[in-house]
């Protein structure tokens, strides 16, 4: 829905968002709702991607984004 209204860098963001989910949730998201568990290693990628704690500031290890990127991620 907000596709159009999106700048160039939010766009390159819900690309990013959407690889990660594709490439490191998805293929392993049954798997690891079976075990119950969810690997720290794919935190920590998310995290070092920019893709938790979004809208913490930078100074405290967030990304410092605003709450509309967060919901493009999110999304």
């Amino acid at each position: 829905m907000l596709e159009n209204n999106l700048s160039e860098e939010q766009q390159m963001l819900k690309d990013l968002a959407r690889d990660f989910a594709d490439e490191e949730i998805m293929p392993y998201a049954a798997q690891w709702e079976k075990e119950g568990e969810f690997p720290q290693a794919a935190i920590r990628k998310a995290h070092d991607l920019g893709l938790l704690n979004c809208t913490i500031p930078e100074k405290y290890g967030g990304a410092g984004m605003s709450f509309l990127d967060e919901v493009i991620v999110n999304e």
